[in-house]
């Protein structure tokens, strides 16, 4: 009997010493980095392979985090990879960038604020396994405390599938600034420019696209961040190639949501600055909810529908075109004319879908039929075992240490919309 008892466990694999990935960064037209974080800390190799072309490269330190670059890709190709620690392998693969001359179609996968249910954020996760794209754009709010390990460990065990197939670019989230400086987000996803530098702030170019990812508790309207954006931007105004130009930050300048707009860039008057630089869109998350809008011809998307608890929606704004609270991810698909957008529940049916063009002088295609509308939070998955308790969108404790800029809800009023938002939703069932 004893001896049967202990058959499973002498059959049982060991656990891999891979913590976290690998995973993929730093993706560009002819290089890439293979992260991963390995327990007990050892040397990573990773062999890298594409049709009849195969090389390793090591790092033999016996660190527990390494960034393997690669570097002397071929544009606009398919490579196969396998981290190797020890006796344990982990494959993916990755497609690099196109080149910039390139006016192919690019797609990316917009998301953010997965933090505290690890049920709803993976099932957003498998929903982007499956849908085709190029790259991730994440809007911050990876975690619920920046400083807390077994929370960016609950992150990477849900995201793993995903991110050693895509590569993602994120902006910092202000629950990744609990801990000072943003240090385990610039660890796990800053390039290696920004953490030598201390730097939340970065550029990415992608084909005839270039992204802005802004700290959104930055000095907008003076000191560093606001220096940075300056040079980035004027930096890219005469860039050959360039069709179109997106800015990235968690708390972007409108939302109908419990936090609101970011105050920061009426304060430093961000907005007329990217109108002058030729930003077309900004993309944030901060509000747990979906919204899509227009402040002129400088168009917004609202993207916190990652997982955490979704929050109720206020009035629409005079921006407005569409709101919802629900869980999400949005595809933007990009050509040199035209940008359109496909926004999608966890179960992978279709909410909305929209576009606008370069030549056209309305902001969104259907702004002459489109209604401001909101709808009421979506009902929670079926899951297998009940979730643990998420805290409520009153204490998400949604500011940064030291900040005097706070969400525009007062906890008072949150309440009072939560209650009218159950009550809505309690008469329809009804």
């Amino acid at each position: 009997m004893a001896s049967l008892a202990a058959a499973p466990c002498a059959l049982a694999a060991p656990l891999s010493p891979f913590a976290k990935g690998p995973y993929l960064q730093g993706l560009s037209s002819h290089g890439v980095v293979v992260r991963a974080e390995v327990d007990p800390p050892a040397a990573l190799s990773v062999h890298v392979e594409a049709d009849a072309r195969a090389f390793d490269v090591r790092d033999d330190t016996p660190a527990a985090m390494h960034s393997v670059a690669i570097e002397g890709l071929a544009p606009r190709t398919t490579y196969r990879f396998t981290a190797t620690s020890g006796a344990a392998k982990s494959s993916g693969s990755f497609t690099t960038a196109p080149p910039d001359d390139d006016v192919a179609p690019v797609t990316f996968l917009i998301y953010g604020d997965n933090r505290t249910d690890a049920i709803r954020h993976g099932a957003v996760v498998r929903a982007m396994v499956d849908e085709p794209a190029d790259l991730l754009i994440h809007t911050g709010d990876f975690v619920d405390d920046g400083g807390n390990a077994s929370n960016w460990q609950s992150f990477f065990d849900v995201e793993a599938p995903l991110l050693r197939e895509r590569c993602l670019f994120s902006a910092v989230g202000n629950h990744e600034l609990t801990e000072a400086q943003g240090a385990s987000w610039l660890r796990f996803f800053g390039t290696a420019r920004a953490q030598a530098e201390r730097s939340l702030n970065d550029t990415v170019r992608w084909g005839m696209v270039r992204f802005f990812f802004i700290n959104g508790w930055g000095s907008l309207a003076s000191g560093a961040d606001r220096a940075w954006l300056d040079r980035a931007l004027k930096a890219s105004d005469g860039e050959e190639g360039v069709a179109w130009r997106f800015l990235v930050t968690h708390h972007g300048p409108y939302s109908s949501g419990l936090h609101g707009g970011n105050e920061r860039f009426q304060a430093g008057e961000v907005e007329p600055l990217l109108r002058a630089h030729g930003v077309s869109m900004v993309i944030s998350g901060h509000d747990h909810v979906y919204e899509r809008g227009a402040s002129g011809m400088l168009r917004y998307v609202v993207s916190g529908g990652g997982g955490a608890p979704l929050y109720p929606l206020g009035p629409p704004l005079p921006q407005t075109r569409r709101a919802a609270s629900i869980y999400h991810y949005v595809r933007v698909t990009v050509t040199p004319t035209k940008i359109s957008l496909v926004v999608k529940r966890p179960d992978a049916t279709q909410f909305e879908s929209a576009s606008f063009s370069a030549s056209s002088d309305r902001a969104w295609d259907d702004d002459a039929a489109q209604v401001p509308e909101k709808t009421a939070p979506s009902p929670a998955p079926t899951v297998s075992s009940p979730p643990r308790a998420s805290p409520s969108p009153t204490s998400c404790r949604c500011s940064v240490p030291g900040s005097p800029v706070r969400g525009r809800v007062p906890p008072v009023a949150a309440l009072l919309l939560i209650g009218i938002g159950f009550a809505r939703r309690r008469l329809r069932v009804a």
